[in-house]
């Protein structure tokens, strides 16, 4: 009988403590993003450079940090992530719209992510991340009569650094760097013609993250 009230014990003592070995968090974060002009086709054929304005973009993610991957140098973190950004269309350089090109698209990504947070022993620590999903491009512009959405394979890459304060031990902060880009964009005209472009852009990224 004592045998067992210890088997119990034991086990219940395991249960509990694998359910408070890993750490979860919440984050939300901005970006202020600059896309990359892009060279574009229309049905295979060049007709010039797509520039944007400076957008934004806005991300909303749940994570683990699990107690496995964690050493100490450092701990793995992993989460999913919602991306909303908006790029408009400046300018086509182009002699096929002389009169000038306007447009906009909105891009969601679904995105699964990797990074490894360095442990400096000190409030401030650099990390470094990676990951991979799918962008929907919901693209919209008159110039060449275009209103369709595409659906492409997404990755991205992150460095920055993190800063999680003494007296908030359940909040972390961070400023960093952004990559991303996703497979060729291919959008079709009322006309039935296929107009084609590079998508990648670089942003600085600020956000919060609540650790619980």
């Amino acid at each position: 009988m004592n045998a067992m009230l210890g088997m119990l014990a034991a086990t219940a003592t395991l249960v509990s403590s694998a359910a408070m070995a890993n750490d979860y968090y919440v984050g939300a974060h901005g970006e202020f993003l600059w896309p990359e002009e892009s060279d574009t086709t229309l049905n295979g054929v060049a007709i010039g450079t797509l520039e944007y304005d400076l957008e934004y973009a806005a991300v909303a993610k749940v994570g683990v940090v699990p107690s496995a991957w964690r050493s100490s140098m450092g701990a793995w973190r992993f989460d999913a992530e919602w991306h909303y950004r908006e790029a408009d269309f400046d300018d086509l350089v182009s002699t096929m719209t002389p009169g000038g090109f306007g447009g906009s698209m909105e891009s969601h990504a679904l995105m699964v992510n990797a990074y490894y947070d360095v442990d400096t022993g000190m409030a401030l620590a650099p990390y470094i991340g990676g990951g991979v999903g799918y962008a929907s491009h919901e693209y919209d512009t008159q110039t060449l009569n275009i209103d369709d959405t595409e659906g492409d394979f997404a990755y991205q890459g992150m460095v920055g650094l993190s800063y999680a304060p003494l007296d908030l031990p359940s909040w972390t902060f961070n400023l960093g760097y952004r990559y991303f880009t996703t497979e060729d964009i291919k959008v079709t005209t009322a006309n039935g013609g296929r107009f084609e472009h590079e998508f990648e852009t670089h942003s600085i990224e600020y956000g919060v993250r609540y650790n619980f």
